[in-house]
């Protein structure tokens, strides 16, 4: 809120970088071709197989953030609406860059890995700086993955927020 907020005070461009959930629903149900040009797939190499290892990474990271309960059936959907994600925010940067810009998005979003920085070019991680914003409780850092995902990590108080695995109690997975 306080970056947004300085923004809109300064009279900063603010540009919506993700793809609409529409589409991120039908890209998972068909595939990336569904919602994104066969120009933007073969700028991002997505006209070839998804690296095995991309997709065990962005399918493990799926997983935790779902608690361990979509059935396996849904990994191969999902990975593509979140590869979609990350590619739009890449494309995005690419189309704005000249202006110098800050991206904000989910950790997930951030990471060097298997995020947006994996999707941009040499010269534009050159020019580039991964920061994350982590929540400590009670002063023990949440579990996040290898530090070399992100450039800098700084560390926040914790939101105040539900348990998001309790909305799936009592449900079970199904394995299809």
């Amino acid at each position: 809120k306080p970056v947004i907020d300085t923004a809109l005070k300064l009279r900063l461009p603010l540009i919506a970088a993700n793809v609409s959930s529409k589409d991120a629903m039908k890209i998972a149900r068909e595939g990336l071709g569904a919602a994104i040009s066969p120009e933007t797939l073969h700028d991002f190499n997505l006209d070839l197989p998804l690296d095995d290892d991309l997709f065990e990474k962005q399918k493990t990271a799926i997983d935790d953030g779902h608690c361990h309960m979509l059935p396996t059936s849904a990994f191969k959907g999902m990975v593509n609406a979140q590869v979609a994600r990350d590619v739009w925010m890449a494309k995005t940067i690419r189309e704005n860059a000249s202006y110098g810009l800050i991206l904000l998005a989910g950790n997930g979003h951030i990471r060097k890995d298997i995020g947006v920085y994996h999707w941009l070019s040499s010269a534009e991680r050159a020019r580039t700086q991964v920061i994350a914003y982590t929540e400590e409780d009670d002063g023990d850092a949440l579990i996040l993955p290898e530090t070399s995902v992100f450039d800098r990590t700084i560390r926040v108080e914790p939101f105040e927020r539900n348990d998001p695995c309790k909305a799936f109690t009592g449900r079970i997975k199904v394995q299809t």
